[in-house]
């Protein structure tokens, strides 16, 4: 997230890591195009973005113009409109949410006023439309930072922000990891992870484990990746990407492989400088290679990623330089490992999230930032 407020020329990064798991496809890509749909009630950027088990889509909490909120709605899949239900007990924005077994949807840390990083962790309760506030973290943090449930119905968070002052441009990793009791509701820490990071990605592999790859640390652009292994509860250091990048996308293919896109790779006198080239992960072998180049340079938009029904992958929006969100999406090709230009949205739109919808409805991308600080309620749907 970093929001707008970023002057990351001279970033000062302390060494002291955003669950990509790819939804259900159900989009149809060919002469696909994007339309306006329904506008949220809200004006919203770096909202938590969650399928139901109905289909519908929960939005909740979220940012605009240097204010948090608390509020949530929920997107009918099938009428294609908005209602607004319980709002969260904390304002936030960049938290992490999952969707647990049973269908509730937990929500976690993010930024709160001021940029404060939050501890606090609650679940939503689709049947009874309700929030209810459990354990906290034990280390406080916020955006992209891995957020998985287990196969054991516990919840694994690691890495992430832990402050934040980006009037200064100072954002503070770590590599800490801990674990949900959904029977006791509390937090206890667990391994760590080999590297500090923000702002990276994970992927929940075909086999289970979830990859960490890139981030930020105290040595700028990572290019380091490791696996966790929940029948082990550690990790392991695997493959490095070719290019150290933060704040990129990622998806997992169909066959297994995980390609990652985008990204900042590093700071100049205009501030971050954006990346448009892309690379795979091969999980058998355990390395990278690189794959085409989008037809434009985009970061954050991580959330606004989607693997089509046809195994191709989405990736719209995100800031193309500094302070500068763009309407283009580009498609990624698996057969030929080539982008192409998957038009235009209806706005200019970065820290967006994008969900695929059920019953062919296309892909519904939802808020994010027109004009940094301030966000948008307007909806695209690509199909």
């Amino acid at each position: 997230m970093r929001l707008s407020i970023r002057s990351l020329v001279s970033i000062a990064v302390l060494a002291i890591g955003s669950l990509s798991i790819t939804m259900p496809a159900s989009a149809g890509t060919g002469a696909a195009s994007f339309a306006p749909g329904t506008p949220m009630h809200f004006a919203r950027a770096f909202p938590t973005a969650t399928e139901l088990l109905n289909g519908n889509v929960l939005r909740a909490a979220g940012y605009d113009g240097g204010q948090f909120f608390s509020d949530a709605e929920i997107y009918n899949w099938h009428s294609g409109t908005w209602t607004t239900v319980a709002p969260m007990h904390v304002a936030r924005a960049a938290a992490m949410a999952v969707r647990l077994s049973g269908g509730r949807v937990m929500v976690i840390g993010g930024f709160g006023p001021g940029f404060s990083v939050l501890d606090s962790v609650e679940i939503y309760d689709p049947r009874a439309d309700s929030w209810s506030v459990t354990g906290s973290l034990n280390q406080r943090r916020a955006e992209d930072f891995l957020a998985a449930v287990l196969p054991d119905g516990r919840v694994l968070v690691a890495g992430g922000f832990i402050f934040a002052n980006p009037m200064i441009g100072l954002f503070v990793p770590t590599n800490s990891a801990e674990i949900w009791n959904p029977g006791t509701g509390t937090w206890s820490p667990t391994t760590p992870m080999h590297v500090t990071r923000g702002e990276f990605t994970a992927t929940e592999l075909k086999n289970g484990r979830i990859l960490a790859a890139g981030g930020i640390n105290a040595a700028g652009p990572d290019n380091t990746a490791e696996i966790y292994d929940p029948s082990r509860g550690d990790w392991a250091l695997t493959g490095s990407l070719n290019i150290g990048r933060f704040d990129h996308a990622a998806a997992l293919l169909l066959d297994g492989r995980v390609l990652v896109a985008g990204g900042e790779v590093g700071f100049g006198a205009a501030g971050g400088i954006r990346s448009n080239t892309a690379e795979l992960y091969d999980p058998h072998a355990g390395t990278w290679s690189l794959t085409g180049s989008m037809t434009s340079a985009r970061s954050e938009a991580e959330w606004a990623t989607v693997r089509l029904p046809d195994g191709n992958v989405l990736v719209t929006g995100g800031f193309v330089a500094e302070e500068t969100p763009q309407s283009s999406a580009d498609l990624y090709h698996t057969a030929t490992g080539v982008w192409s230009s998957a038009g235009s949205m209806s706005v200019a739109r970065a820290g967006q999230a994008a969900v695929l919808l059920r019953g062919n409805r296309g892909v519904l991308v939802m808020g994010g930032l027109v004009a940094p600080p301030f966000s948008t309620s307007s909806v695209d749907i690509y199909r």
